[in-house]
């Protein structure tokens, strides 16, 4: 009967270190989860362990949909547009009856036969599209590769292959831009 017991114990340990290995809670010392090969040097250490640390990063896996993992995916340059439309509307970050001009970017990317978007968060006052172009122009200047972060990779619903990400960061061997105030500054996360 104590044989029965330990054995009992011992199945049910080990089916608990496999789910929680399976969501990535435990023994995952590896956080390369979020990157989609190639990095090409790129997408550093640093860069994944950062991401890591602020959200549960699953496997990629091309034909599920997800959201709230971050993912990298490095491409050549030629193969992406970065462009921003505009329209009048009411200010987000202000009174609500005044009007002002905004705007929404995308980064679409032709890969395998798929189209990958990253789009805006949100509806932005039309200087920060300036200064994502601007900013866009400078990082990726005389460079042959670059590097997106963004959460989501949900398909749409159309007979079309998109792949729809929420960006929040690019990067190439010159340097990083991010939607969010510092989340460039990922130096020393792999250590930690």
């Amino acid at each position: 009967m104590e044989s029965l017991v330990n054995k009992t114990k011992f199945v049910s340990f080990l089916m608990l270190i496999i789910f929680l290995n399976r969501v990535n809670l435990v023994f995952s010392t590896d956080h390369f989860n979020g990157l989609i090969p190639p990095g090409y040097g790129i997408v550093t250490d640093d860069d994944l362990a950062y991401d890591a640390a602020r959200r549960i990063i699953p496997p990629y896996e091309p034909n599920n949909e997800f959201s709230g993992a971050l993912y990298w995916q490095c491409v050549p340059k030629r193969d992406v547009v970065p462009k921003y439309t505009t329209w009048r509307g009411n200010d987000p970050m202000g009174a609500w009856d005044k009007i002002i001009t905004l705007c929404a970017f995308e980064i679409s990317i032709h890969r395998e036969g798929e189209v990958h978007r990253y789009i805006s968060r949100r509806a932005l006052p039309v200087e920060t599209c300036r200064l994502f172009m601007n900013e866009w122009k400078t990082v990726t200047l005389d460079q042959d590769i670059v590097c997106l972060n963004g959460e989501g990779g949900s398909y749409s619903k159309s007979k079309e292959k998109y792949r729809y990400w929420t960006w929040e960061k690019f990067k190439t061997k010159k340097g990083c831009f991010s939607y969010f105030h510092g989340y460039c500054n990922t130096s020393g996360y792999s250590k930690k």
